[in-house]
C-alpha cells in the first residue's frame, strides 16, 4: 500500500518538475474568428508551441474575456498539453450577450507569466428602421445633387422647359427653343438638394449609470440608422465621443465599408459620466455644424447639451426607450 502511494506521489512529482521544465521553452498565441453579432458563438484559438525536449503533460491557463465597451468581464480555465518539439491548438467557446470590442487575454505560467491577447469585435444587432428626408434647398454653389420631382431657384441646371403662362418672367424664356416652335417656351429652375447629415452618438451621460443592455441599445440604433441612410444613397458624418478622454472622433461615411471601419472603433470605450457631451466636444474642436440635420443618439441626454445645437434640426434619439426597435421603426427628420 505505501509503495503504491510513495509511486504515485513521485509520478506526480515528475509530471510537475516535467512541466516547468518544459513551460520555460513554450510560447502561445491567441487568435479569433471575429466579426460576430451579440448572442452568437464567438471563439478563439489559442496555439501552444513547445520548443523543450519535454512534453507538457498538463497545464492550465486562466483566459479573461473583457467586453470593453459594456464593462461585462468572463473568467475561465483551460487545459493545455503538447508532446517534445511539437505544436497544439484549444479552440475556446465565447458567448457574450452584448455587443462590444471584446479583448481575449490568456495567461499562464510561475513566477515569470506568460500573456497572449487577441482583440475583436461583436457587431451590434440590426433592426428595421426607415429614416425619412425632408428635402431642403440647397444654397451651396455648385451643387451636384437635384430633385427630379420639384423645381427650385437654381437656374444652373434646367428642372424642365415648358409653355408660357402669364406671369412667367422674360428672362427666363428659352428663345432659342421658342424660336423654333409657335409658342413661347420656359425655363423652370432646378431645386439643389441640401442632403448634408450628421449622426452623433453620444456615449456620454450627465448623471447615473448606463446598463449593458442600454449601451447595446445605442450602438444597435446607430448602426440601424446610418444602415437606413446608407440605404438611401445618403451620405453623412458619423461623430462619437470617448467620455473618459473628453475626445471626439469623427468619419465621413459614403459606403457600407466606411461604417464597417468605424464600429469597432465606437465600440471600443464604455458609455460614461462625463461634463460635457459629445456635442459640445465637436463644437469645441471643430468649432461649427455645417450640416442640414443633426441625428443625435444617446442614453438621455438634458435640454443643455440640445441647446448648443439650437441652429440645427435635430432629431434626437434616446436609446433607454424600452421598445425602441418600435418606438424608432420609422424616423421621420424635418
Amino acid at each position: 500500500m505505501w509503495i503504491l502511494i510513495l509511486t504515485a506521489a513521485a509520478v506526480c512529482i515528475v509530471i510537475i518538475i516535467v512541466n516547468i521544465l518544459s513551460f520555460r521553452k513554450t510560447s502561445f498565441a491567441v487568435e479569433s474568428t471575429g466579426g460576430v453579432q451579440a448572442r452568437e458563438n464567438a471563439s478563439c484559438s489559442v496555439r501552444v508551441k513547445n520548443d523543450s525536449i519535454l512534453p507538457i503533460i498538463y497545464r492550465r491557463l486562466l483566459v479573461l474575456v473583457e467586453n470593453t465597451y459594456t464593462g461585462e468581464v468572463q473568467k475561465k480555465h483551460i487545459r493545455v498539453h503538447a508532446l517534445a518539439k511539437s505544436e497544439s491548438e484549444i479552440r475556446i467557446g465565447i458567448a457574450l450577450a452584448h455587443c462590444g470590442k471584446i479583448r481575449c487575454t490568456v495567461r499562464g505560467g510561475v513566477g515569470k507569466k506568460k500573456e497572449a491577447f487577441c482583440n475583436f469585435t461583436i457587431l451590434p444587432e440590426l433592426f428595421s428602421t426607415r429614416v425619412e428626408y425632408n428635402l431642403h434647398e440647397s444654397d451651396i454653389y455648385d451643387c451636384e445633387t437635384y430633385s427630379p420631382h420639384r423645381k427650385g431657384q437654381d437656374y444652373s441646371e434646367i428642372f424642365q422647359v415648358r409653355e408660357y403662362v402669364p406671369g412667367d418672367n422674360i428672362k427666363h424664356i428659352h428663345w432659342k427653343l421658342s424660336g423654333r416652335s409657335d409658342d413661347l417656351m420656359v425655363k423652370d429652375a432646378s431645386f439643389p438638394l441640401d442632403r448634408s447629415m450628421m449622426v452623433i452618438m453620444d456615449k456620454g451621460m450627465s448623471e447615473g449609470s448606463c446598463t449593458p443592455e442600454q449601451s447595446e441599445a445605442l450602438a444597435s440604433l446607430t448602426v440601424s440608422v446610418c444602415r437606413s441612410l446608407s440605404d438611401e444613397g445618403m451620405d453623412y458624418q458619423l461623430v462619437w465621443n470617448d467620455p473618459a478622454a473628453e475626445q471626439c472622433m469623427s468619419k465621413a461615411v459614403q459606403f457600407e465599408s466606411d461604417l464597417a471601419e468605424a464600429i469597432p472603433h465606437f465600440l471600443t470605450g464604455p458609455v460614461s459620466n462625463t461634463d460635457k457631451s459629445c456635442a459640445e466636444l465637436y463644437l469645441q474642436t471643430v468649432g461649427n455644424i455645417n450640416s442640414t440635420h443633426v441625428i443625435y443618439i444617446s442614453c438621455g441626454v438634458q435640454g443643455k447639451t440640445l441647446g448648443v445645437l439650437a441652429d440645427c434640426n435635430v432629431t434626437d434619439l434616446d436609446a433607454r426607450v424600452k421598445d425602441y426597435r418600435s418606438e424608432y421603426r420609422e424616423i421621420l427628420l424635418y
